[in-house]
């Protein structure tokens, strides 16, 4: 079983909106890809801490696409013109069918903060 198929086993227990109870955490190939493209943040003590960048948690948010995650990818979008759009639709599109309301969401959150197309 490839990392995707175990990712679609785990996603299998959906919640009674039809969305996954687990994402398949650390088997996950967009979880090695988040480690890839982290960043690290230095605090003024000098300590520095690493993030996951901005465009991996929109995908992380859009997949769960609760309220409070869609009111965060809207502060998300109106703060950081510069997202990576196209990133975060290639990852959305290999986790959610064709179709799927959360790629809608995604398309509004363009149109609606002016992010350029893909």
């Amino acid at each position: 079983m490839n990392a995707f198929e175990l990712a679609a086993h785990i996603a299998a227990r959906l919640d009674e909106d039809g969305l996954p109870y687990a994402i398949g955490g650390a088997q996950h190939p967009h979880f090695f890809e988040m480690g890839k493209r982290r960043v690290q943040i230095a605090l003024p003590s000098g300590m520095a801490l690493w993030f996951v960048s901005a465009e991996d948690l929109c995908v992380m948010k859009l997949l769960y696409a609760r309220t409070k995650d869609l009111a965060d990818l809207e502060r998300l979008f109106a703060a950081i013109p510069t997202l990576d759009v196209g990133y975060i639709r290639s990852w959305l599109t290999q986790m959610v069918p064709a179709g799927d309301r959360r790629l809608a969401s995604l398309d509004d959150l363009v149109r609606r903060f002016g992010q350029p197309a893909p």
